[in-house]
């Protein structure tokens, strides 16, 4: 059996400053930060209390 890696495989042999930078631009929002950012967005223009 054989295993899929998500990362390519140069990336194994690749130097640090090409790890890093292939990381770097890889954004995952997860549905609840998504949701918090959006929230704190909205409040920030259009303030409760204004």
């Amino acid at each position: 059996m054989v295993k899929k890696r998500p990362l390519p495989p140069e990336l194994l042999q690749a130097s640090k400053e090409q790890k890093l930078r292939y990381f770097k631009d890889i954004i995952i929002l997860h549905r609840n930060i998504q949701m918090i950012l959006e929230r704190l967005l909205k409040n920030a223009i259009e303030p409760d209390d204004a």
